[in-house]
């Protein structure tokens, strides 16, 4: 549960930001008690800095990955830039970095 609830608020806040999505808004969309959310993640600063982790950890894991392949320095720039890039700049709410820096 308490990834279902991650994943899901990082899909809410990814299109439509931090402010606008409340913690009620998150139970009702994974379809869990405000009382079971509370239990996962007090706040949702809590949940914002999970997702933070979450994405490094995800792009660390890319990274090694990327270099562990025996590719010409070319295609690993390709394929950092058809996958990692776009996964980066895809949907994400073009005020997402902003929010990040001045509420949390």
């Amino acid at each position: 549960m308490q990834d279902k609830i991650l994943f899901r608020a990082i899909e809410l806040f990814t299109i439509y930001g931090f402010k606008s999505v409340s913690m009620d808004r998150i139970s009702k969309e994974v379809g869990c008690s405000t009382k079971t959310l509370y239990k996962f993640y007090p706040n949702k600063t809590i949940i914002i800095k999970k997702m933070v982790e979450f994405g490094i950890q995800r792009d660390v894991n890319f990274y090694e990955e990327l270099d562990k392949k025996k590719l010409s320095s070319i295609s690993k720039f390709l394929e950092l830039h058809s996958t990692f890039f776009r996964r980066h700049t895809g949907n994400l709410y073009p005020g997402m970095i902003d929010d990040l820096k001045k509420y949390h």
